[in-house]
């Protein structure tokens, strides 16, 4: 288990060059937060992904003991596992790092209004400062997971994807609301520029996924219910009635009930 302590907080705001501080006021945003409670030590530097910026925070984690760490920079996307690997390094629990966007969310879309710009900024930081402060430490857990795919949909795309993922190993559902796979490409004569027979090409695909022990079809079906995230996802797939049960005697009695026609899909 990993140990929970008294938040102290560092708080770091990059320039990004001019970036964020070509709108945004950064030193106004670091006097605005470097009073909060917990927080212990609050800068302004001009690229904290840079290896002074980085090294600038790693000599703080050790001389003021922080354990929890806010920058203020760009998207998470593009510096988040940066950071992460930095704060670590220090011996800092990585989960307890947060990031503030100031670039895409703030100075980029507001450059024409610095000064309301730079009002959110504090907001967004002191919001970082807010999450970090209740941060607990966790620990990373590798689990075991079920190397399997559902793919909506059983149309040549749907097939083939079944079909190469089964080939990686992967155990897969094919799901279809009709009672047939191979979608339009079933009912079309010839495809285009070839002139080639359409179910030429689509029986050899279709009678390999159903040969294939790693695809499991699941045709007059439909998703009802999805829930979850990626690698625990739970789904609830709907099968409809396939069939006429024993007390069907063929009398035809059930057309003079209900007389409807469909047109026919081929």
């Amino acid at each position: 288990m990993v140990k929970e302590e008294e938040p102290r907080i560092g708080v770091y705001v990059c320039h990004c060059g001019l970036n964020i501080a070509g709108v945004v006021d950064v030193a106004k945003v670091v006097d605005a937060v470097k009073d909060l409670p917990n927080v212990v030590i609050a800068r302004h530097y001009v690229y904290m992904c840079s290896d002074p910026g980085q090294n600038l925070i790693k000599e703080d984690i050790e001389k003021y003991k922080l354990n929890r760490v806010v920058v203020a920079s760009c998207s998470p996307q593009m510096h988040e596992p940066t950071y992460r690997r930095l704060v670590e390094s220090a011996g800092v629990n990585k989960y307890l790092f947060e990031m503030a966007n100031l670039r895409e969310q703030c100075s980029w879309v507001h450059a024409p209004w610095p000064e309301r710009a730079t009002e959110k900024a504090i907001d967004l930081v002191k919001m970082a400062i807010a999450k970090a402060r209740r941060l607990r430490p966790l620990e990373t857990r590798k689990v075991k997971v079920e190397r399997a795919a559902l793919i909506v949909g059983g149309g040549v795309s749907g097939v083939k994807a079944a079909l190469d993922l089964a080939e990686r190993g992967f155990k897969v559902y094919l799901v279809e609301r009709r009672p047939y796979l191979g979608g339009r490409a079933t009912q079309i004569n010839k495809v285009a520029i070839t002139h080639q027979d359409a179910l030429e090409i689509v029986s050899p695909m279709l009678e390999e996924v159903m040969k294939n022990p790693n695809i499991t079809v699941l045709t007059n079906s439909e998703v009802e219910e999805f829930s979850g995230y990626i690698g625990n996802v739970e789904i609830t797939v709907r099968k409809k009635p396939r069939f006429v049960n024993e007390k069907c005697t063929a009398c035809g009695k059930c057309v003079e009930v209900c007389p409807v026609e469909v047109p026919d899909e081929f």
